[in-house]
């Protein structure tokens, strides 16, 4: 019997004794509880015999075959397939997006909306069970179309690849999860735990085929040991039930792109456990040596460390010493020694295989423990297409600085993401347009040139004036040029200061602009009324840290450590903005 909140669930055997013992069972506990079970509501279903009359007389329901039903939240039922579970689990989600259908939101808020409504829900479903990789493209479509068009059954024009919104924002995306790559980690989690809880039943199903596992590439290779299948650096060929296979999958993901870590008194236990043939990728002081040697050595009997032990001596065997039935020669003996140097010779009780290692204080390269999976996104080399479409050579840390700098909270959330579009060039321009609708790529506004981003937001006379008025406020020495006004370069405040000026005018820029190309009038607001109102909301934010203060990102252990310092420009331009108007 399984309870959970107010669900009970219970397996019983389909016979008269045991049921009237259960349903008496049920009878004491509402008494002593004051609980009432409501029958209408109670299901049943008999796997073997006939169906009890018992429940049938008291007005339970029968659960009919292929009906999907939630036990504790996960959709089963009989003779249901794995992709009518997981199509259910997409009709849910679609209906709690049709709340948000037509809504006027931006697309930071679809980004929320996907995180929190959609994407935390599907999560608990993953935890029970791996997708096929069509199951979770299908998920991926209805995340795709609704931050790009708000209807997650209209298909829209992405103006940014998926891959870079499911970055995070310091790293130049929306913060959106991957699906994908969270599924692999819920997956790799559960094998962590069979490892750790291996006397467990269901661990054991998990393993039950191990022995008929074998790697890529060498199918003759078998009964290895369960650390030789999870910490090899070659995967592992899954064979089982489908569920068993998308966890094998899963896992060859992830320690493709993780390692473990290369402190010598958590690594040493894996290390002195593992086959002798086996190099472990990312340990140090072990490097990779010839396969060829090793599938001779492990044909003539070292499958394992502790083979090469003397245990009388708590010595490691000499050469002269073999039997000489085994046949080795010199040269593969001296590979083994080479490979002995990287080994502490105290572990004596692990090099025996008395003591088997845990997972408690095993850790992955990055730190994290080894239940806790690191992540295994592939880091997206955005700056290089950054560089290409700017025409420069940052390099990515100038570039995450950009990015981090646009995010600040007292920029109000749809400039920052305009902001966050022009970075990455996704303004829907004529120049785009023409392409795919066969439109003039000309500018509207001044029918000089051809509309893209720098001629929208600069080039262009219209905006060009605005960024005159701004330079003259805030008495600039010299004139505006387009990577200050475009990518955020500082002009003697801080960037973030910086970032919340040119929100205020890029946004104008832009409604104008739209405005006009849509056949509407603009709303009459001076480009001084808007730089007035930020001067007084920062004069007036309590919020910490300042804005006055501008963050400053120092690298430490290879990883950005924001610091925030006061900026002595920043009083300067916040006065000059109060007295604007």
């Amino acid at each position: 019997m399984r309870l959970f909140a107010d669900d009970m669930n219970a397996f019983v055997h389909n016979d008269s004794t045991s049921l009237e013992a259960f349903w008496k069972c049920l009878a004491t506990f509402c008494e002593a509880s004051g609980s009432i079970i409501n029958h209408s509501k109670t299901a049943f279903r008999a796997i073997g015999g006939s169906q009890p009359d018992l429940l049938i007389d008291h007005g339970c329901k029968i659960i009919p075959q292929g009906q999907i039903f939630r036990l504790l939240g996960i959709p089963l039922g009989f003779g249901v397939s794995m992709e009518q579970r997981w199509n259910w689990v997409l009709a849910k989600l679609e209906n709690k997006l049709n709340y948000w259908r037509g809504m006027q939101i931006n697309l930071a808020g679809r980004a929320m909306v996907i995180n929190t409504f959609l994407l935390s829900s599907t999560i608990y479903f993953l935890s029970c069970w791996r997708p096929k990789e069509q199951d979770l493209s299908k998920l991926d479509s209805i995340c795709r179309n609704f931050l790009w068009t708000g209807d997650h059954n209209r298909r829209g024009v992405p103006k940014i690849k998926w891959s870079i919104c499911t970055s995070h924002r310091d790293s130049g995306g929306l913060g959106i999860l991957d699906i994908g790559c969270m599924a692999n980690k819920l997956a790799a989690k559960w094998m962590t735990k069979a490892w750790c809880n291996g006397e467990a039943s269901w661990a054991k199903l998990i393993f039950r085929n191990k022995n008929e596992l074998a790697l890529m590439g060498f199918p003759n290779w078998r009964n290895l040991d369960i650390l030789t299948l999870l910490f090899s650096p070659i995967p592992v060929f899954p064979k089982g039930s489908n569920l068993v296979c998308s966890l094998w999958k899963s896992w060859n993901k992830v320690k493709s792109s993780t390692r473990i870590s290369e402190d010598w008194k958590w690594a040493a236990g894996i290390r002195q456990n593992d086959s002798i043939w086996f190099p472990i990728q990312g340990i140090r002081s072990v490097e990779s040596w010839n396969i060829q040697n090793a599938k001779k050595l492990w044909n003539k009997g070292f499958k394992k460390w502790k083979h090469l032990w003397k245990q009388d001596t708590n010595r490691w065997i000499n050469f002269e010493d073999i039997d000489p039935s085994i046949n080795i020669s010199h040269e593969e003996w001296n590979t083994l020694q080479s490979r002995f140097l990287a080994w502490d010779r105290h572990k004596v009780r692990l090099l025996m295989g008395h003591d088997m290692p845990s997972s408690l204080g095993l850790k992955w390269h990055n730190g994290n423990s080894l239940s806790k999976i690191p992540n295994i996104k592939e880091t997206i080399d955005y700056q290089v297409n950054l560089n290409k479409k700017w025409c420069l050579s940052w390099t990515r840390l100038r570039w995450d600085m950009k990015f981090m700098a646009i995010w600040h909270p007292l920029i109000e959330i749809k400039k920052s993401v305009l902001l966050w579009q022009i970075l990455h060039h996704g303004i829907w321009t004529n120049l785009k347009a023409s392409k795919i609708c066969g439109i003039p790529p000309w500018c509207k506004r001044c029918h000089r040139s051809i509309e893209d981003v720098s001629d929208i937001f600069f080039t262009c006379p219209n905006s060009n004036r605005l960024w005159q008025v701004v330079g003259k406020r805030i008495r600039l020495q010299k004139r505006l040029s387009w990577q200050q006004a475009l990518l955020g370069e500082a002009i003697g405040c801080s960037a973030t200061l910086w970032n919340a000026i040119r929100g205020e005018v890029l946004w104008k820029i832009w409604r104008e602009r739209c405005a006009f190309n849509f056949g509407d009038s603009p709303k009459e607001w001076s480009i001084e009324k808007s730089l007035f109102l930020l001067g007084k909301r920062i004069v007036n934010c309590k919020k910490s840290p300042p804005f006055r203060h501008h963050q400053v990102l120092l690298l430490i252990d290879n990883k950005l450590k924001p610091k925030w310092a006061p900026h002595e420009g920043d009083e300067r331009v916040i006065n000059l903005l109060c007295n604007v108007i």
